[in-house]
Parts: C-alpha cells; sequence; structure tokens
C-alpha cells in the first residue's frame, strides 16, 4: 500500500479536485480519504456479501463513465466536441486477485442472482474506454496473468503494469512478479527486449548487496525501466486534509 498511497498524494497535489473510489478488503488507512463519505469501501462480511459491495462501487464507476460516453456521443451528433475537461476518477481495488478468485469460485447461481459477472464488465469497460473520459482503475494484485485477472489478453495493450519486490542477501528476494512480466511474451514481444530487461534486474540486485530488503520495481509506463525504490514509508504518516 505504500506505493500506492504515494501514487494517490502525487495525483492529488497534481489534480486536486481528482475523486476516488477505493475498494479494500484490508483495513489500510488511505491518507485519511476514509474520512470521506463514498470514498473508501471496506469490504467486510461472508464473501458474497463483500462481492456485492465491490460490485456496488465498481458499478457506480461504470455508471459514471457510460454518461460520460453518451454525452459525448450527444455533443458529437449536435456538431460539437467531446468534453476533454472533465473531472478525473480514480477506482482503485486492492487485493484484485483475490477478489476475483472468489468471483470465479462462486456458484453460477449466485452470480446470476446478484449480477456479479458485470463486475467484469464494469472493470473491463473502463480499462477499455476510460482514459478518454479521465476515468482511471488501478487493480492491485499477485499477478498479472490475464486468466488469473479477468483482464483478457487484447486488453493488455490499454494496461501499464507495475511490478514490485524486494531483493534480499539470498537473492531469493521476492521479486518473482517482476521476473513473471519480464518473461511474458504477451507484455514484451521481443526475445532480445525480454533478454535486456532481464539484464537490468540481476544489475539492480547486485547493486543491492549492501541493501538487504531493498524495494525494486518494473514499470511498463512509457520506456519500460527497472529501478530501485527510495524508502516510501513517510507517506503514511501523511493526511490528505483536503479533499472534496
Amino acid at each position: 500500500s505504500t506505493s500506492m498511497k504515494m501514487i494517490i498524494w502525487k495525483i492529488h497535489q497534481k489534480k486536486p479536485d481528482a475523486r476516488f473510489f477505493i475498494v479494500d478488503p484490508k483495513t489500510t488507512d488511505w491518507l485519511g480519504l476514509q474520512r470521506y463519505q463514498g470514498t473508501v469501501t471496506y469490504l467486510s462480511g461472508e464473501v458474497l456479501e463483500q462481492l456485492i459491495q465491490l460490485k456496488n462501487v465498481t458499478e457506480k464507476v461504470f455508471n459514471i463513465l457510460d454518461k460520460r460516453i453518451a454525452r459525448g456521443q450527444n455533443s458529437l451528433r449536435e456538431g460539437g466536441e467531446v468534453s476533454k475537461q472533465e473531472q478525473d476518477i480514480y477506482l482503485i481495488i486492492d487485493e484484485w486477485y483475490s477478489l476475483y478468485d472468489s468471483l470465479k469460485k462462486l456458484p453460477n447461481k449466485q452470480k446470476t442472482e446478484y449480477e456479479l459477472n458485470s463486475v467484469l464488465l464494469h472493470v473491463n469497460t473502463i480499462i477499455a474506454k476510460g482514459r478518454e473520459h479521465n476515468v482511471h482503475i488501478f487493480l492491485i494484485a499477485q499477478t498479472h496473468l490475464a486468466g488469473e485477472t479477468g483482464i483478457s489478453t487484447a486488453m493488455r495493450r490499454s494496461v501499464a503494469l507495475v511490478g514490485q519486490g524486494r531483493l534480499t542477501e539470498d537473492g531469493d528476494g521476492g521479486y518473482a512478479s517482476i521476473e513473471g512480466i519480464i518473461k511474458d511474451a504477451n507484455v514484451f514481444k521481443d526475445a532480445a527486449r525480454r533478454n535486456q530487461l532481464m539484464q537490468v534486474l540481476k544489475e539492480a540486485i547486485s547493486a543491492s548487496a549492501q541493501q538487504n530488503n531493498a524495494p525494486v520495481i518494473l514499470t511498463t509506463m512509457g520506456n519500460p525501466r527497472i529501478g530501485l525504490l527510495p524508502d516510501l514509508s513517510y507517506i503514511h504518516g501523511y493526511k490528505i486534509e483536503d479533499y472534496g
């Protein structure tokens, strides 16, 4: 959550009018945003109850996007333009892998009765169409694989991946997610590019030999790159006081 909090903080600094919808199955302090009604939804109760709560949030953001798309289409029909000045909306779902896994395992009868399959429709639609209308989504998960996140391989082109891990003296590090992204031909089709990134990761591991438990990050945003993260723990003491 440390990196996500930093991202939220930076977004708020750059776009103070941005609105957040955060789904959290745990008990994270989201820079105080949980104090503002409708901003943080803490999931609780049985699995079915949590998935219904999740659907309520994704549906709310989906409806915001749907209305913006409809307004843009109507404007085009009338000879106007699609507005580029709409308020930025950020949907953040923590523990997405676990939530999606629970959704997959839920009996079809319950999925149908509570329309829970719409969660994937909401998420994939926001990925596919949201950016044009300033509606964004962060899925925090333990894997990037399409089959385990519900995001189709074709939709990958609309998704930027960020992998994080830690480098330890033993070399095991917990950076498997980064290696997994690098080795995935669906992410990096060029073998030479994959080999180059693996070499950069090895160099980062070597450079961190004196920094046990150093955090390492890979991002595919823009020009894909790997590097060591500075200590961001100070962000846990920050509070957003001017939201909304």
